[in-house]
């Protein structure tokens, strides 16, 4: 197996729960494909993973790294695709981290270790697009139903939010290769959304540009 020559443009959709990033992710996949272009995403699932009931530790979100390295490292060496579509990635698991270690849940030096995946990771080759995805607190408890649950929780939301807010008000240097958007979903339909991520992929993207128009 040879790598590719051309590699795909990676679209990260980053946020808090309930911002709409796996609705929007596998609606976007829909309408390239209908558009003519190919398409993967990357799923945050992880129903079928013994982890799942220790969000709250480092170890899940190691574990969510792991994994994301891994499905990366597949998009890029598998059949030719135009877009990659990440259903949290490399944003939110700094942004993770940096929760936990705020918390006292993750020790510093390890914290130093998981981040150097993250800060420049040469496992991603290509354009990338981050958008991340928000809400208020409010709105994400309504689109659960009014369910809590533990990260939609009054506390917990804010403490993840401020997490979010501060690592992306200084990102690292080597992310200047990222284009960084900021979608708040709290009003918007699934089409605005759709339309607005479409935008932005043109933007970085001259196939996804010319298949839009057409």
């Amino acid at each position: 197996m040879t790598l590719r020559t051309a590699d795909p443009v990676f679209l990260e959709l980053a946020g808090l729960p309930a911002t709409g990033k796996t609705t929007s992710a596998l609606l976007l996949k829909q309408r390239l494909t209908e558009l003519g272009l190919s398409c993967s995403v990357l799923p945050e699932r992880d129903e079928n993973s013994s982890l799942r009931t220790l969000r709250g530790h480092w170890y899940y979100n190691a574990w969510r790294l792991c994994r994301l390295v891994a499905q990366v490292l597949e998009a890029q060496c598998g059949q030719p695709l135009d877009v990659v579509i990440v259903d949290r990635g490399v944003v939110d698991a700094l942004c993770w981290f940096a929760w936990l270690r705020r918390r006292g849940e993750l020790p510093d030096q390890l914290a130093k270790v998981l981040e150097s995946f993250l800060v420049d990771p040469p496992w991603i080759r290509g354009r990338q697009l981050v958008c991340v995805m928000r809400v208020a607190y409010e709105t994400a408890v309504a689109r659960r139903g009014g369910r809590t649950g533990f990260v939609v929780n009054e506390r917990t939301y804010a403490e993840v939010e401020l997490a979010y807010s501060d690592t992306l008000r200084n990102p690292p240097p080597s992310w200047s290769q990222k284009l960084i958007r900021y979608l708040d979903t709290d009003h918007l339909s699934h089409e605005a959304v759709l339309r607005t991520l479409l935008d932005w992929l043109g933007e970085i993207s001259p196939v996804v540009r010319s298949s839009s128009i057409e």
